[in-house]
């Protein structure tokens, strides 16, 4: 957990990032080549997300790495740092795994969100979504 949020720091606060990026794991360029794989298909998959549900959207992160802010990391940077702790053979088997849900049509980010939802309640995003819809109208009223 220390290396992830260490790697966030690249993009949130760059100066301080360059003070301890040698302390951290190299990652071998075909990590990289599977990462840079990986994320475009994400982010489609969040783009997609938000546009179906944005009021459920509204409350989570922002989705691009241009958003960062050091108070606030974006979608793209958590997940960009998460994946860069893993080692490279989980790398592949990700790498193949999205490409899999790609090919099936499965959007994993819709996925991820739909467990989340589930956890507290919700039995679809939809119904997630509007309940965030109430939440915002309700307080716009106030």
């Amino acid at each position: 957990m220390t290396e992830k949020y260490a790697r966030m720091m690249e993009y949130t606060v760059p100066e301080e990032y360059k003070a301890i990026k040698d302390f951290l794991p190299k990652i071998d360029l075909i990590s990289k080549k599977y990462i840079e794989g990986i994320i475009p298909i994400f982010l489609e998959w969040e783009k997609e997300f938000r546009r179906e549900y944005p009021y459920l959207s509204s409350i989570s992160r922002p989705a691009f790495s241009s958003e960062d802010k050091p108070s606030q990391t974006s979608f793209e940077t958590y997940l960009k740092a998460e994946i860069f702790t893993y080692s490279q053979s989980t790398i592949w088997l990700y790498y193949h795994f999205i490409k899999e849900m790609t090919v099936k049509g499965i959007n994993f980010s819709k996925q991820i969100q739909l467990n989340i939802v589930k956890q507290y309640g919700f039995s679809s995003l939809k119904e997630a979504n509007e309940s965030v819809k109430r939440k915002i109208t309700e307080c716009n009223s106030h």
